[in-house]
């Protein structure tokens, strides 16, 4: 009786192993994993053993277009990355990946060439910056090693010096102007926040100030041509121009988007912030400020440190009747940006403490800038544009103090990623 090929015996698990099988998930590392458990479980790698300091290696992962955006979503950026691929012209018998597959029908090579393209391609086109084929051209596995090594010890080229200019744009409850802030203070760059500018504005004395003192007296909302001359002049300022900036609070649609594109200083980083909309909801209803000095504090701090909680008491800006609005209009014109931009822009994850979204934020501040096709753009600003409003947002129907049960209605997606519309000391 001939002998068996013990890898192609069928497995047999003996009854008193399952309940140990079962308790350790063994049975889920036979089957593909999705994507996002993958992530997420190597994000705790990472954090739990540092290894970001001491340098790592990764092979056949990511496999996908969607898994690298999602790496570099948690902010996770390779400093190279390298495709060993056959040389056809210079390939022998000797090759180690010819040696491997010599055996294979033709039509099993076909198919799997075939897939290994469609994601070799997805692959080049996310990391693009620090991609690099290296042909096997008849060398050994330890050759194609110290070829990989060599490669890694040439720096790679991260495009032409530049100061940054940012647009962050997420929900209420997203801490765009707490990431911004911290962003300003690291990198030493300008945080514009359109609302704050609005209200500095209305301070001075000038022709714009009058008018917008005018407009408010009036209770009537300020004309968009008013804000962008506004903001165009506090972009061109010397602050802005020779350290770079950080922008909050606008844009708010496709519109705002093609108007900034058209100033002389547009954005070079566009950086969406991506949240579940009751996580977002529930930061800004845990947050709370002091009556007496003005410091905010979410209810947890709060208890920690044994203040009386009798002083602290939500903001009027974090009321349901402004909150629950914005991030409504958020989900409404979230899926037409990112269209508009394309490829052309960061999609980082948003959950998590402030420190973690500042890094993820923060790495994608000192990488080049995404290589993809410009955002297409009008010749002139529309004249038709939608009208700003100064003052929080007043509306006649009274929003209940709920949390919303419905999530899916409010979420949108995109390239196969889900997310969610959210201020964080916004």
């Amino acid at each position: 009786m001939s002998a068996i090929d013990a890898t192609k015996r069928k497995l047999a698990i003996k009854p008193r192993f399952v309940p140990y099988i079962e308790k350790h998930r063994i049975y889920e590392l036979l089957y593909e994993i999705p994507s996002a458990i993958l992530v997420d479980k190597l994000i705790k790698y990472i954090e739990k053993y540092d290894i970001v300091k001491k340098g790592w290696i990764m092979y056949d992962f990511p496999r996908s277009f969607i898994e690298t955006k999602m790496f570099q979503k948690h902010g996770i950026y390779p400093t190279h990355a390298f495709e060993i691929c056959s040389s056809p012209d210079l390939y022998s018998a000797n090759d180690a990946w010819f040696r491997n597959i010599k055996e294979w029908p033709i039509e099993k090579f076909r198919e799997a060439m075939v897939e290994y393209k469609r994601k070799a391609f997805g692959l080049h086109k996310a990391l693009q910056t620090c991609y690099k084929k290296v042909p096997v051209k008849s060398r050994t596995e330890k050759q194609v090693a110290r070829a990989c090594v060599d490669y890694s010890r040439i720096p790679v080229f991260k495009g032409n010096p530049m100061l940054p200019r940012i647009v962050l744009i997420g929900t209420r409850g997203s801490r765009r102007r707490t990431t911004a802030k911290r962003l300003e203070q690291k990198y030493n760059i300008v945080h514009v926040d359109l609302k704050e500018l609005i209200i500095q504005t209305k301070g001075m004395e000038n022709e714009t100030g009058e008018q917008l003192r005018a407009l408010e007296v009036r209770n009537m909302p300020i004309y968009s041509r008013i804000v962008i001359a506004m903001l165009q002049k506090r972009l061109m300022q010397w602050d802005c121009i020779h350290k770079g900036w950080v922008l909050t609070n606008f844009p708010r649609d496709v519109a705002d988007f093609k108007v900034l594109d058209n100033l002389d200083t547009p954005p070079n980083k566009v950086i969406f912030l991506s949240i579940q909309t009751s996580t977002a909801y529930q930061r800004l209803k845990n947050r709370k400020v002091n009556i007496f000095d003005g410091e905010m504090k979410n209810i947890d701090e709060i208890i920690s440190t044994g203040d009386n909680i009798q002083e602290y008491f939500t903001h009027p800006r974090d009321l349901d009747a402004n909150v629950i609005p914005e991030q409504e209009d958020f989900a409404k014109n979230i899926k037409e940006m990112l269209k508009y931009c394309g490829d052309n822009c960061n999609i980082v994850n948003a959950d998590g403490t402030d420190n973690q979204l500042f890094d993820r934020v923060s790495s994608i501040v000192t990488q080049p800038c995404v290589v993809a096709p410009p955002r297409k753009v009008v010749t002139e600003a529309p004249i038709d544009h939608n009208d700003f409003v100064l003052r929080e947002q007043s509306h006649s129907t009274i929003y209940p103090n709920i949390v919303y049960e419905n999530e899916r209605q409010h979420s949108f997606e995109s390239k196969g990623l889900e997310f969610m519309p959210g201020d964080c000391a916004d």
